[in-house]
């Protein structure tokens, strides 16, 4: 019966953590805002599809020296996140920021204009 609920218990751990799939390993989360994508199946969500869409610009740009300090400044401002409004702005702003990357490296036309930015 005890190994019964273990594995019932252990089961829907990994249940859950399969659910709010991120772009690291959220046992490792430090950061407030870490923790917050951790526990917010939306926010998890957010962080999948911009970890598809970061991945594109970073191909786009072959990882260069500006796309790397751009990477870098942004991280840093999620990290200065205290809230999920702040850390649903920040995937939003980042989605696009990334786009217009990937737009700008592959020749696309740029309805943004996002001056400053690789």
């Amino acid at each position: 019966m005890k190994k019964t609920i273990i594995a019932a218990f252990a089961l829907g751990l990994f249940a859950a953590a399969s659910a709010n799939a991120v772009s690291w390993d959220c046992t490792k989360a430090r950061s407030y805002s870490e923790k917050l994508i951790c526990a917010s199946p939306d926010l998890s969500k957010m962080d999948d599809h911009l970890a598809m869409t970061y991945e594109k610009a970073k191909r786009a740009t072959g990882n260069s020296a500006v796309f790397k300090k751009f990477q870098n400044e942004n991280w840093k401002r999620r990290e200065e996140c205290r809230s999920i409004g702040c850390v649903v702005d920040w995937y939003q702003t980042s989605e696009a920021y990334y786009s217009e990357i990937i737009r700008r490296a592959t020749g696309g036309a740029s309805a943004r204009g996002q001056a400053g930015r690789p």
